[in-house]
């Protein structure tokens, strides 16, 4: 274990310097998010959350792990103290397992570590990866309107261009009949094609308008990921760094405790 903390000490530093000399820039970044992108930030959203309940999982089973042996111990040995807190006080009993020691320190050790500060920064770098996954959803929700309103757009348009092939000949031919006769009647003032032409303009406005949101939410989205990394990542490693710190020197000051009871040579 104490290896390990130390192993993980060593690869957390490297990892918070890594951060710390990190320029973020969005200048060469994608200008939209594509589905396998979003893809692969649902995964991280889904491994940050898990990875901060197995982080709380794992300093609550220690200490679960800890009391089952003293309420063995307390059981089936020596009447022990059940408050691992409490020296052996009693004179009459002489005959103390090395593991009690090792239970009462390790279990000290442990209520003295800060290992909340990482759960949390865990827990707010989830949280951050789900605030980008919220909004490279929005992003997706305009692409997908704007997908549509373009695909309607070209549909009638084309619909539009048709129809005024079709009917060239005879609204000129019209016009003249009517510019003769000298009266029109409401029918007449009633322009098909003007009429067409306003709805055409109109829709096509209506694209240029949910064009402009889906880039309004592609920035919106590099820049939300930008800051909450920016700021987020440093947070998350300085408080891994200071964890695996913490306890590589509680599982170090365990070792100490177990080569106490270690039979030297001489005696072996």
């Amino acid at each position: 274990m104490e290896k390990m903390w130390k192993s993980m000490y060593d690869c957390h530093c490297y990892q918070e310097k890594i951060v710390a000399d990190l320029r973020f820039d969005t200048s060469n970044a994608p200008e939209e998010t594509t589905k396998q992108h979003h893809e692969r930030t649902l995964q991280l959203q889904r491994v940050a959350n898990e990875w901060h309940t197995q982080s709380e999982k794992l300093f609550i089973h220690q200490k679960q792990y800890i009391d089952a042996l003293n309420n063995w111990l307390r059981l089936n040995l020596i009447p022990i103290e059940s408050n691992l807190k409490e020296k052996v006080s009693s004179p009459l009993k002489t005959v103390v397992p090395p593991i009690h020691e090792l239970l009462q320190a390790w279990h000290g050790l442990l209520d003295q570590l800060a290992y909340s500060v990482a759960l949390q920064g865990i827990k707010s770098f989830a949280a951050i990866i789900s605030r980008i996954v919220s909004q490279q959803q929005e992003e997706l929700k305009q692409k997908k309107i704007c997908e549509e309103v373009h695909t309607e757009f070209e549909k009638k348009q084309r619909a539009f261009k048709e129809w005024e092939q079709r009917n060239k000949g005879s609204e000129e031919l019209d016009g003249t009949e009517a510019k003769n006769d000298g009266v029109q009647t409401e029918a007449n003032n009633k322009d098909p094609f003007h009429e067409r032409k306003i709805a055409i303009d109109a829709l096509k406005k209506k694209v240029e308008e949910e064009d402009a949101k889906h880039k309004r939410a592609c920035k919106s989205t590099r820049d939300i990921s930008l800051r909450s990394l920016e700021t987020g990542l440093p947070a998350l490693f300085h408080a891994l760094v200071g964890l695996s710190r913490n306890c590589s020197e509680i599982y170090k000051e365990l070792h100490l405790v177990t080569l106490k009871y270690k039979p030297s040579e001489n005696e072996q």
